[in-house]
């Protein structure tokens, strides 16, 4: 079960901090997958490395990276560019930020979908706005939720392989409760 140190005001300048210490309490440290780029250093890739700190990064240098650079890639990556501080929902933006992260930005699509809006749009008012809408909040919290849910169960369908991951995949899912 998540902490409830989770549930916090997205807009409070703590509020980067908890989503960021959530983030990498699951992300852990270094690792390769076939699939990944050069492998991934706290989910931050070697194409990604090198797109924000030069073409001739090494793996060892994505090893060293510091809490600094690793802040520098979430903050502009994720973080300001789908808007999380602008979800005033902690749970709903903890949930979306972390799906975004763990499984790539084209999830904001899923998102959309699962949500009833045109999947192209990206993290517009639009989007904004139903994930602000008060009166919906626990409902659209629990759409994501089950949209992510079965994302992870259709990828392992689909592709044997990543059954391995299922199991992180939905501890992670389901340390982000409705507080």
């Amino acid at each position: 079960m998540m902490d409830s140190c989770f549930n916090f005001v997205v807009s409070e300048p703590e509020a980067y901090d908890r989503i960021k210490k959530f983030i990498l309490r699951w992300e852990g440290g270094f690792g390769t997958d076939g699939r990944d780029c050069g492998g991934t250093m706290s989910g931050v890739t070697l194409c990604t490395f090198r797109q924000f700190f030069g073409s001739n990064k090494t793996v060892e240098d994505l090893k060293r990276m510091t809490p600094q650079e690793w802040d520098e890639v979430f903050r502009g990556l994720f973080y300001e560019k789908y808007k999380i501080d602008k979800i005033t929902n902690s749970n709903i933006a903890l949930l979306v930020v972390d799906w975004i992260y763990n499984a790539g930005p084209k999830k904001i699509e899923n998102i959309r979908l699962a949500l009833g809006l045109p999947r192209a749009g990206g993290m517009n008012q639009q989007l904004l706005d139903r994930l602000n809408d008060e009166t919906q909040a626990h409902e659209t919290f629990n759409i994501i939720w089950e949209a992510r849910k079965d994302f992870y169960y259709n990828i392992t369908e689909h592709n044997p392989e990543n059954k391995k991951y299922i199991k992180g995949w939905m501890n992670r899912l389901n340390a982000i409760v409705w507080v």
